[in-house]
């Protein structure tokens, strides 16, 4: 896993590096002309409400599992993120995200399906680089309303009720709709993965963490929320 971690590292500042200087291809004109800005440009923060739902690896072998919309399973969370576009196409973004979850194990009878024993608190933070599929492949265009980026990253995630930490790593889609030149509609589908000292830590041993997803503690996420622009935001230059 360290090694994963020292290679997503590796791309995220290669990635910002190579945006930031990179040249433009063609005259200024050109919507597919590979454009850079000055560090105060093209900035945003977001604010996102998101519906969690957990997967353990306590969860491996055991029957009678939670449904997905469980009420042992989900929870509500938030996010907070603040980013830059280099390029249009190419962003980094730092995520906040918690900050209540469940651990989705069994209890003394081997119930997996007891909320009364599993909810903790926890933040997650990661660096995600950012692909905007839209202005990639079709162009830079400031009037379009909708974009679909891609996303992946890596973090750390404390689980606050059991005072340790985990590191992990995260996909995702991220979809805006403009509102204005400042504001935009998100809805975001992710997807987290984390060694097993994010639940239930205290008897984690790590002897087979990553061997097969069933062993990983997982959470699929959807968000919705607002994103707001700040700096110049629709001029690109050489």
């Amino acid at each position: 896993m360290k090694k994963i971690v020292s290679i997503m590292l590796f791309a995220c500042m290669a990635v910002a590096v190579q945006a930031q200087n990179a040249e433009a291809v063609s005259g200024d004109d050109s919507q597919f002309s590979v454009q850079t800005n000055s560090f105060w440009s093209n900035w945003f923060v977001s604010l996102d409400v998101n519906y969690n739902m957990f997967y353990s690896n306590e969860e491996k072998g055991l029957s009678d599992k939670p449904g997905l919309l469980d009420g042992s399973r989900s929870t509500a969370g938030l996010s907070l993120a603040v980013g830059k576009w280099f390029t249009p196409a190419i962003g980094l973004r730092t995520r906040l995200n918690g900050f209540w979850g469940r651990e989705v194990t069994p209890d003394a009878k081997g119930s997996l399906k007891n909320t009364d024993h599993n909810s903790f608190k926890y933040w997650d933070i990661q660096e995600q680089v950012l692909f905007n599929l839209h202005n990639l492949f079709l162009g830079y265009d400031a009037d379009r309303k909708w974009n679909a980026i891609p996303y992946f990253g890596f973090g750390l995630t404390r689980n606050m009720s059991v005072n340790d930490i985990a590191h992990g790593y995260s996909v995702g889609l991220l979809n805006t709709f403009k509102v204005n030149e400042r504001m935009a509609v998100n809805l975001e589908l992710g997807y987290n993965v984390s060694d097993d000292n994010l639940s239930d830590a205290a008897s984690s041993s790590h002897k087979n963490y990553a061997t097969s997803p069933a062993l990983t503690d997982r959470n699929f996420s959807v968000g919705v929320g607002l994103t707001y622009n700040f700096g110049k935001t629709t001029t690109w230059s050489k």
